[in-house]
Formats: structure tokens, sequence, C-alpha cells
């Protein structure tokens, strides 16, 4: 009986083996998720600046223009 609870999961499958394999998974799991997350923020947030009228949503702070000549 003993034999049979011990080889239930392989013969090669230790402890620290499940361990880095779980970790490698939350790992994989964390580096596609990130940036689907950063990616659906933004086009949340750019869509939320359109609802209330702006028409463009610029990443990167332009500096501001003047208007001469009026």
């Amino acid at each position: 009986m003993a034999s049979s609870l011990s080889n239930r999961h392989g013969p090669d499958m230790d402890m620290p083996m499940r361990i880095i394999i779980a970790l490698s998974i939350i790992g994989g799991g964390i580096l596609v998720g990130v940036p689907i997350l950063i990616m659906y923020s933004r086009r949340r947030r750019a869509d939320k600046l359109r609802r209330r009228g702006i028409k463009s949503y610029n990443r990167s702070p332009r500096p501001a223009t003047t208007q001469t000549g009026q």
C-alpha cells in the first residue's frame, strides 16, 4: 500500500520539483497577465477621456502652443 501511494505522482516528482513547476506556471501567468492589464487600463482610460469630450489621448505631454497673430 505504501508503494502505491508514493508512486501516485510518478517516481521522479519530488517536492522541490513540484515547487519549481508551480512557481514557473505562476511566473508565466504574471508575465502574460501584467502587459495585458496595462494595455486594458490604458485603453479604458482613453475611452473615459473620449466620453468626456477629449478627442485624442496622448500618452506623452506635448508642449503648449501659443496662438499668435490674432
